[in-house]
């Protein structure tokens, strides 16, 4: 009994800091959407976001279904203070592919004729800032922590004296799937990083590391790699046995190489909330 009675409290606890804001939700649907995909609300808004401009176009890429991807939504644990609302601007291509959340506090720029991808189960967490002025791929199933930025141009050109030559301050980033972002991170136009990875926190990534192979541990200014077969566990079933596991034992867990798939998992069993 006392446990429902716990979970009914969870849940009206949790509802009065995290309401959906339906005025916001209705107008960022239908500004955005095709009546058809509009009246599905696939956007759920939460609190008061900022919509700086919404002149850009929303891509589907899976079904579309309520609250496919929600913005603004607080979050119970979450490390950083969430009085702060996002900002949207919207003027180029978002690419949904599954159910995302973007917590508080973001600031995402998507220009005109850029396109920001976003995998299945991607979470943006709180204080971030996406800035996409060409292309930025965030893969399926990955974590972007708070206070990490994602910059795709640096806004000013770099005159080289001795090479006499102006770079291009613009260049496409690359976030394989699964891959964690740990906070206050920056990753640079040009950065490409692999699948099943792991970014440590205060890295700064402004390099390809996909030939290094997949599950790679890059951390430090600039990034380097630190480890290789490495990965964070993203199944919530798994985390919660092992949280089990480590109250009754100081040891290590051990596992056969033959489990290493089913520890990277896939996304339909990340937890957004």
């Amino acid at each position: 009994m006392q446990t429902l009675i716990n979970r009914i409290c969870s849940r009206i606890e949790r509802r009065s800091t995290n309401k959906i804001n339906w005025i916001r939700t209705l107008y960022f649907n239908f500004r955005l959407l095709p009546y058809d995909q509009a009246k599905r609300l696939p956007f759920l808004i939460y609190g008061k976001p900022a919509f700086n401009s919404l002149s850009g176009k929303v891509d589907f890429q899976c079904p579309i279904t309520k609250g496919l991807v929600r913005i603004n939504e607080q979050k119970t644990f979450a490390p950083s203070l969430q009085t702060v609302n996002s900002q949207i601007n919207l003027c180029g291509t978002l690419i949904v592919r599954g159910r995302a959340m973007i917590g508080c506090g973001n600031k995402i720029i998507i220009a005109h004729g850029a396109v920001l991808d976003m995998g299945a189960c991607t979470k943006i967490t709180d204080f971030c800032n996406i800035d996409c002025w060409t292309n930025i791929v965030i893969g399926d199933g990955s974590t972007i922590a708070h206070r990490s930025q994602i910059m795709d141009s640096n806004h000013h050109f770099v005159v080289s004296i001795n090479k006499r030559q102006i770079s291009n301050n613009m260049k496409p980033i690359f976030i394989g799937k699964q891959t964690w972002i740990c906070n206050s991170t920056t990753i640079t136009g040009g950065a490409k990083i692999p699948n099943f990875s792991i970014v440590g926190s205060n890295s700064l990534v402004n390099k390809d590391f996909t030939k290094e192979g997949d599950t790679c541990l890059i951390a430090g200014v600039p990034a380097k790699v630190i480890a290789k077969g490495v990965f964070r566990i993203y199944d919530q079933e798994k985390e919660d046995m092992l949280i089990n596991y480590f109250k009754n034992n100081d040891s290590s867990y051990s596992f056969d190489i033959k489990d290493i798939d089913s520890l990277m998992g896939g996304v339909k069993h990340i937890n957004l909330r």
